[in-house]
């Protein structure tokens, strides 16, 4: 069966700095196959005879932790999940103008519907608006991701949970 993996915090800023190359070569050593990255930010398709989420999950990351010594979250998605990402968007008919992207928040663990309520109470045009979807959060970004206050540590001290963003491209050229 066919999965992606959004890696939490991998070359992002000069930490946990790995090469794609690198990064197939543990998905290799799990025993996964027809391994793809997109870009350098740790986004996996692969494929894998184990389905259990949660399994592929933990195995994953304490591959990763072995690899950095340092706890590293992982998102797992079946393939299938992952293409209808952008079509769930309810940014994505909106126009987005220079200077904005949409992005999709993945939730590594669920959070409280309280803590989710608090995020979207903070909805700012000019800054930043999110819209919740199942075990995610959309942003339309109005300013650059890393201008905004909603950067992912941020979002994770409001949620309490373990958060990865990715820009709706990215993650579509992960379809492709």
């Amino acid at each position: 069966m066919k999965f992606a993996a959004f890696i939490r915090g991998i070359n992002v800023g000069g930490h946990n700095v790995i090469k794609m190359e690198d990064l197939k070569a543990i998905f290799l050593q799990l025993g996964y196959t027809d391994i793809n990255t997109v870009i350098q930010s740790g986004n996996v398709s692969f494929e894998s005879e184990e389905t259990d989420l949660m399994t592929i999950r933990k195995k994953i990351e304490q591959a990763l932790f072995h690899h950095f010594e340092t706890p590293i979250a992982v998102k797992i998605l079946p393939f299938t999940a992952v293409q209808s990402l952008a079509k769930d968007c309810p940014f994505e008919s909106e126009k987005v103008e220079k200077g904005q992207h949409l992005a999709i928040i993945f939730l590594i663990d669920p959070p409280t519907k309280k803590a989710v309520e608090n995020v979207m109470a903070h909805n700012s045009e000019a800054d930043v608006v999110f819209a919740a979807h199942k075990n995610r959060l959309y942003a339309k970004y109005f300013v650059l991701q890393s201008e905004s206050q909603w950067s992912g540590n941020f979002l994770e001290k409001m949620l309490n949970v373990p958060v990865t963003i990715r820009k709706l491209s990215v993650v579509e050229k992960l379809c492709v």
